[in-house]
Formats: structure tokens, C-alpha cells, sequence
């Protein structure tokens, strides 16, 4: 899968290694900030995938970080995590406009910073295949910004029916969706599951996603949900090996 970039930015430094240490047991790569300006530039240059930012920061509250994102057309889309306490949600950050859904009430425990992460995390894919623009049906992009398995992932959750065609190197696979399920895969004579574990390996190419194919065959019946977690296990091991 493709690192996941998040940016961590509050001036306490202990709440700042409780996050760190939070995002790094997902997997994530993290950046830091100790104040909205800090971050702001750190946004800027390295386009994370995720922030999380405390309301009471200086230079520029979390609410005033979220607005500059919003204001942005590459960042706009960025997930947003504010941390606040109930008494600045109730009287400040509540009465302003354009303040972020997501948010987690401080003092706050590591485990429930987990979970809350994990489940954005989990939409991760979706929001990057939204961000990607569709011209005349299709959608192009690099393996290098988008794994197949965070392709697969998104299209799973959107329930697409397309085609979506991975190109690494020799002959490209090309995966049949019908609403969120793979029912068919084939690359040059192959067909079949073995051609979805096959591209899972793929981290340098190109996709393509069609929003008007399809197949009549259905050389796949595993869920894919199956599929990835057997094509992850294959993925690991032979790494091990």
C-alpha cells in the first residue's frame, strides 16, 4: 500500500509524542508542527494525506488552519482531525463558520485516538480516487500515487462497476468490478484470481480506470475482500522468503 502521510502539529509536546507514537503503531509516516503557520507550510510542501491539529495553537488556531486548507484546491479535500475541549467546542469553536466534522474532545485517551484515526485511515483510498479528475469516463494516475491495493480498496467502498487496468511491466491486468466486487481478471492469456495477486505486487506503473467496462466473463467468485487479504498474505511471505 502506499505510506500514508500524516501531519501532527500542537505546541504541548506530550500530547504531540502521544500522536506520534499513535499514527507510527497504523503505519504512518508522520510530520510535525508546534504551530498553525509552522504546519501550514509543512501542508503546503508536503501534501499529507491526513491532518490532526489542536484548536489552541499559536499564529494560527486549528479552525484557522482548516479554513487556509479549505481554501486551497489541492487540499481542500485533505481529511481533518481537530482536538479540542468541550469548553472550546461548546463556546468557540462551535460559533464559527466553516469549523471541521471531525473531532476528538481532550483530554483524550491514546486508544480512542487510535481507533478514531483507524477508521479515517480506512477511507483514505476512497478520498484520493474522489480527488483524481475523470475525463470522457476515465480516470488515469500513477502506481506510485496510488497502490492497487489502495485502487482495489476504493473502488470496493464506492461499490464501481469499471474497469480498472494496471500497466507495470509486460502485459497490463486489467480487473473487472460489478458494484465493489472483482468478477473477472485477465492479463494476455491468464485469467483469474491469480492475475489479482499478481498486480498486487505492482509499485511502479500506470492505472486506468473505465467506468464503461466490462466483461462477460466472471473468472473470479471470491469476495474481494478475500482477495486482498490472500494477496497480502502471499505478499508478506515472500518478502520473508
Amino acid at each position: 500500500m502506499t505510506p500514508v502521510k500524516v501531519l501532527l502539529a500542537d505546541d504541548n509536546s506530550s500530547i504531540l509524542r502521544i500522536l506520534i507514537s499513535v499514527a507510527r503503531e497504523l503505519g504512518c509516516e508522520t510530520i510535525t508542527a508546534t504551530d498553525g503557520a509552522d504546519a501550514l507550510l509543512k501542508i503546503q510542501k508536503a501534501a499529507p494525506d491526513l491532518v490532526v491539529a489542536d484548536f489552541s495553537m499559536p499564529i494560527l488556531n486549528g479552525v484557522q488552519l482548516f479554513r487556509k486548507m479549505k481554501e486551497s484546491p489541492t487540499h481542500r479535500g485533505t481529511p481533518y482531525l481537530l482536538l479540542a475541549t468541550r469548553d472550546e467546542m461548546d463556546h468557540e469553536v462551535k460559533t464559527l463558520e466553516g469549523t471541521p466534522d471531525e473531532w476528538i474532545q481532550k483530554p483524550f485517551f491514546a486508544a480512542e485516538v487510535k481507533q478514531r484515526l483507524r477508521s479515517i485511515l480506512s477511507r483514505l483510498p476512497q478520498v484520493r480516487l474522489d480527488s483524481l479528475t475523470v475525463k470522457d469516463g476515465v480516470i488515469s494516475g500513477r502506481l506510485a500515487d496510488m497502490s492497487p491495493v489502495d485502487l482495489i480498496q476504493a473502488l470496493g467502498l464506492g461499490q464501481k462497476t469499471c474497469a480498472l487496468k494496471v500497466q507495470s511491466t509486460g502485459d497490463p491486468a486489467v480487473l473487472y468490478f460489478r458494484d465493489g466486487e472483482i468478477y473477472d481478471a485477465e492479463r494476455g492469456s491468464e485469467r483469474g484470481p491469480a492475475v489479482v495477486f499478481d498486480s498486487l505486487t505492482w509499485t511502479e506503473g500506470q492505472f486506468q480506470i473505465d467506468f464503461d467496462g466490462v466483461s462477460p466473463q466472471h473468472s473470479v467468485g471470491e469476495s474481494t475482500q478475500s482477495l486482498l487479504m490472500e494477496g497480502l498474505r502471499r505478499l508478506d511471505e515472500s518478502k520473508r522468503i
